[in-house]
């Protein structure tokens, strides 16, 4: 098992895994002269420890491996890393409601034997695509800041789908830091990005609150940018926390009259008063920008 890359290459990161150490070999072959950066596993619990060190981005999964499945590994990954191209090799048809999890959450499903370039050719279209959403992110959009706890990562990727039509609209493109490719330096990203968005979230939890890096760094370097106009920040309340006291306080909270969206009757419709008051905000902001 390789154990871990070199965190200074930018090159993308592919974790193999499979118990057919023959495969493995020919898979990295296969894949040799990509300019990826790979890495293997003979087992899920090796697949696990990788991800942790590594956060790929892409994984190739057997679906029969000795101490589990492809389909339960790339669920588990997609968890921790959303935009994670997951795809799942099986030599047999897979159970109807697996079958329905891969299709729900865009796992891929080569049946074996496959062809070389199916592979390479999933990988590289997925790998592209990333590409592009980077680049679009330095567009005339606005530029969109998440700051968040990652304990709130699925409520945060709930608000993000409620501003989707934005996205489509390209009126937005919204970045958080699972979005930051492999080998990548962590804290240059982070600053990079927040100190050329218009627009900062930030999703105001507990844990956000007792985070020291939201609340000392991110918060307090957004806030800066917003007193002199360099950003707006929103602060959108998600879980109840006394943040009356809070160093966005005379800030507009969202939803509607700083009520917590998990507080809620329908979740959505919390999501959906902020991702309106978001998007008013949004409109007045790209229009000053177009004036200006």
């Amino acid at each position: 098992m390789q154990s871990s890359i070199d965190r200074r290459s930018n090159r993308p990161a592919i974790l193999l895994v499979d118990d057919n150490r023959d495969l493995l070999r020919f898979l990295e072959r296969l894949m040799s002269e990509s300019g990826w950066t790979l890495l293997t596993a003979e087992s899920a619990t090796e697949a696990k420890q990788l991800f942790e060190k590594n956060r790929p981005d892409a994984a190739l999964l057997d679906y029969m491996l000795p101490d589990g499945n492809g389909v339960e590994l790339a669920l588990e990954f997609h968890e921790k890393k959303t935009d994670l191209l997951a795809i799942v090799m099986s030599g047999a048809i897979l159970p109807p409601e697996e079958e329905a999890l891969c299709e729900e959450h865009g796992f891929p499903v080569l049946r074996k034997p496959f062809l070389a370039s199916d592979v390479m050719n999933q990988i590289r279209r997925r790998l592209e695509l990333h590409s592009q959403a980077e680049v679009k992110f330095t567009s005339r959009a606005l530029k969109v800041f998440f700051s968040y706890s990652h304990r709130d990562e699925k409520l945060r990727d709930r608000l993000d789908a409620h501003l989707s039509s934005l996205k489509h609209m390209d009126l937005i493109h919204s970045w958080h830091d699972r979005k930051i490719a492999a080998g990548s330096d962590f804290n240059e990203a982070i600053d990079r990005y927040l100190d050329n968005a218009d627009l900062v979230l930030l999703l105001v939890s507990p844990d956000f609150l007792n985070s020291d890096y939201c609340y000392r760094k991110e918060m307090k370097r957004a806030l800066e940018r917003h007193a002199v106009g360099e950003a707006q920040v929103v602060p959108v309340i998600l879980r109840p926390v006394d943040w009356e006291k809070a160093p966005f306080a005379h800030l507009q909270a969202v939803p509607k009259d700083g009520r917590p969206i998990t507080r809620w009757a329908n979740r959505d419709e919390g999501f959906l008063d902020a991702a309106k008051s978001i998007r008013r905000v949004a409109e007045e902001l790209s229009a000053t920008l177009r004036r200006s």
